[in-house]
């Protein structure tokens, strides 16, 4: 697959109790695990996962985990905070791109892209519905869904960089791990996609 191609991780799962598991696994290989510290997760895919049992997926004693769900933005500051104390980032996808391997971001109003930028390793879940074709293809999709959202990222990897004396860098502006769980199947609340 090309997003693995790319340096990034990539599992495959069903919806319900194998998607728990993948989300565990991914978490368990995107995160480096001190043994005196137990790890902190900030959980924010949307809600359009809301049907996932994160507490199955990542249970209390083996992770830490501020769940930012339904309730409304998190005040600026404090998501920024706890996104940059967090081991892993897990959020949503708005679509990825099968030409590229790239997968899109899109922030909510009031909300900035913290989880998946400030922790130094993040999960993005992701519906196989939501692949498309080529980036332009996920351009216009976003477009048709209300329009451009506040900001928008793309991800083509492990953040890295070439800059400093021509040598490779992974993880200097952004996560040094990522990962991607694809849901091959149509989740409960989606009406069958």
């Amino acid at each position: 697959m090309r997003w693995e191609a790319l340096g990034g991780h990539y599992w495959e799962s069903e919806p319900g109790a194998g998607l728990a598991q993948a989300v565990a696994a991914a978490a368990d290989r995107l995160v480096e695990r001190a043994p005196e510290r137990m790890p902190s997760v900030l959980w924010w895919p949307g809600p359009a996962w809301a049907a996932l049992a994160w507490k199955a997926a990542l249970p209390a004693g083996r992770w830490a985990v501020t769940p930012v769900t339904g309730g409304g933005p998190m005040e600026p500051g404090a998501l920024r905070s706890v996104a940059a104390s967090a081991a892993l980032g897990v959020t949503g996808a708005a679509w990825a791109a099968a030409d590229t391997g790239s997968v899109a971001l899109a922030s909510e109003p009031g909300q900035g892209l913290w989880p998946s930028l400030l922790p130094p390793s993040h999960l993005i879940l992701l519906r196989a519905a939501q692949v498309v074709p080529t980036l332009a293809d996920g351009l216009r999709v976003m477009r048709s869904e209300g329009g451009m959202p506040p900001m928008a990222k793309i991800i083509s990897g492990p953040s890295s960089t070439a800059d400093i004396e021509g040598q490779l860098w992974v993880g200097v502006h952004g996560p040094g791990r990522v990962g991607v769980v694809v849901v091959t199947g149509p989740m409960p609340d989606d009406g069958g996609r």
